[in-house]
């Protein structure tokens, strides 16, 4: 059995590789609910070909990291024409891995990713900012204090800029503790492939695509199977596709395995009563 360190003890070092591949693999997967014959070496070695690309704009001497960033927006953006998708901002395709490789449009965390992947294979790893309403990252490297914006044509920005980002979203003043750049960590795979997940769901809710809003959610529950709500939000996809033993086996886990006072327990049970009753 592995040994848990002992309490106060400096945790392992994150394992950026790791967590490179799984993002790239989780990528795919969630890609593959709309395109099922896309294979992840296929993506990865387009990821692999722009990596190569931006090496050799590179110049010979010792690239330090603030350059090596500026080489990747100039090439990505400037030169190949990447860009955040405004005009049709909630695209499915925007979230799609291979779409966004092949279009060069995406949203924020998309576009992050593939500036993170070919960030990785160029040797300077990155991680993914957790800012609420908006997505950035960050090279690994807690001393680089400095973010970039993907969606803005991988602008490199600090916490200043982050705030007038945040603010011109939210219509009101966002302050940021500038703290959260010095002890930075990277977000898990399985948090970063959720955030991409609930973008998808929030679409197709939106457009009442109830067919991939059920396949979202049980991807969701994949990254997270305590997550009770997305228990039950399976449970009225079902409803709504009117598969309705489906429905009521997974509404009858939800409450047995919700607390009697939770949240919606009492209208998930009504709605039970009548569909056995059908």
């Amino acid at each position: 059995m592995q040994q848990l360190p002992e309490w106060g003890a400096p945790l392992p070092p994150p394992d950026h590789a790791a967590d490179a591949n799984a993002l790239l693999r989780g990528a795919v997967l969630i890609a593959r609910h709309r395109y099922p014959l896309l294979q992840h070496e296929d993506v990865a070695e387009q990821l692999d070909d722009l990596a190569v690309q931006v090496e050799g704009r590179l110049p010979e001497r010792q690239v330090y990291p603030l350059k090596l960033l500026q080489t990747i927006s100039q090439h990505l953006y400037g030169h190949l024409g990447f860009a955040g998708n405004s005009v049709d901002y909630y695209s499915v395709d925007n979230s799609c891995i291979n779409q966004v490789l092949q279009r060069k449009l995406g949203i924020p965390i998309t576009l992050g990713l593939v500036y993170m992947q070919v960030a990785h294979r160029l040797g300077l790893p990155m991680v993914g900012v957790n800012i609420p309403g908006h997505f950035m990252i960050s090279p690994a490297d807690p001393e680089l204090e400095f973010l970039v914006d993907a969606f803005q044509g991988g602008e490199v920005c600090f916490i200043q800029d982050a705030e007038e980002t945040l603010s011109r979203i939210y219509r009101q003043p966002i302050r940021l503790d500038p703290a959260f750049l010095t002890r930075k960590q990277p977000l898990p795979p399985r948090y970063f492939l959720a955030r991409m997940l609930n973008n998808l769901k929030q679409i197709y809710n939106l457009r009442r695509s109830y067919d991939h809003a059920y396949a979202i959610s049980c991807y969701l529950r994949a990254t997270n199977p305590d997550d009770l709500a997305e228990l039950r939000d399976s449970g009225v996809y079902l409803y709504q596709l009117k598969r309705i033993p489906e429905c009521v086996e997974v509404l009858t886990e939800f409450v047995e395995r919700s607390p009697a006072d939770a949240e919606d327990v009492q209208k998930v049970q009504a709605l039970l009563r009548s569909l056995r009753q059908r």
